[in-house]
């Protein structure tokens, strides 16, 4: 049997964790609370299926509602974690229909304690090198005046960016790229606009509704198709910003 030593997660761990959930909850207030409801519609029904050893839960309609937020909800499901009760273990499932990345799967041969350790360490390890990166992001555009915008990889949680992002900055050209794969391509750019459109995105629309901008004959104009094509992935190999 495993025990409470064995499988709890470091205090360092937990509090980059609770942080990161903090940020997001002052920023995104109604993204937050929207998740606490669906999970918790989602938790009653499942739970009712579960205790009768019923698998199929994974398959209903409260808790598909609550995998179209997809990976955007991630930081509040690992949050949720954070506290070890019978309740919130349930959030190890949750987890594991949301993360895409094999880098952040925990190993599904232990048990549900065990995973529950493993997911809130990943997610340590990923927030610190989220914040790395970030941080270099924001140091590159500052010294190229924003004229080259670097990418990064699927993998990073886009609402951790989002999080940091104000209506003066650019952080929405990045989650672009992160969601969709290229370049907005755009030559002109009414920033309230956007602003209100990725707040709205990330408070109440599903995740495949992220707004995605695209480029208009006059942007084709600009910029040439390629420019405006060019992947994520490829840019990060090359200059090495992936998450």
């Amino acid at each position: 049997m495993e025990t409470e030593q064995a499988t709890s997660p470091s205090p360092e761990a937990v509090d980059s964790v609770v942080k990161l959930y903090n940020a997001i909850h002052a920023a995104f207030p109604r993204a937050v609370a929207q998740f606490n409801s669906k999970r918790g519609t989602a938790h009653a029904v499942c739970s009712l299926l579960a205790s009768v050893n019923d698998a199929t839960y994974l398959q209903t309609y409260e808790f598909n509602a609550l995998e179209k937020l997809d990976p955007k909800i991630i930081p509040f499901v690992v949050f949720k974690l954070v506290n070890n009760t019978a309740q919130n273990l349930w959030a190890v499932d949750v987890y594991h229909a949301l993360e895409k990345d094999p880098v952040y799967r925990a190993n599904v041969d232990g048990g549900l304690q065990r995973q529950r350790s493993q997911i809130v360490e990943l997610n340590f390890q990923r927030n610190k090198l989220a914040e790395e990166r970030i941080r270099d992001w924001d140091n590159y555009c500052w010294e190229n005046r924003f004229t080259v915008l670097p990418s990064s990889t699927p993998a990073a949680r886009s609402t951790s960016n989002c999080s940091r992002w104000g209506l003066g900055g650019f952080y929405y050209q990045l989650l672009h790229e992160i969601i969709f794969g290229r370049k907005m391509g755009a030559a002109m750019i009414q920033k309230p606009v956007e602003y209100e459109e990725w707040w709205l995105f990330f408070n109440d629309i599903d995740h495949d509704q992220a707004p995605e901008y695209i480029p208009n004959a006059f942007d084709r104009s600009i910029y040439r198709s390629s420019d405006i094509e060019v992947t994520c992935l490829n840019m990060a190999a090359s200059q090495q910003w992936a998450f």
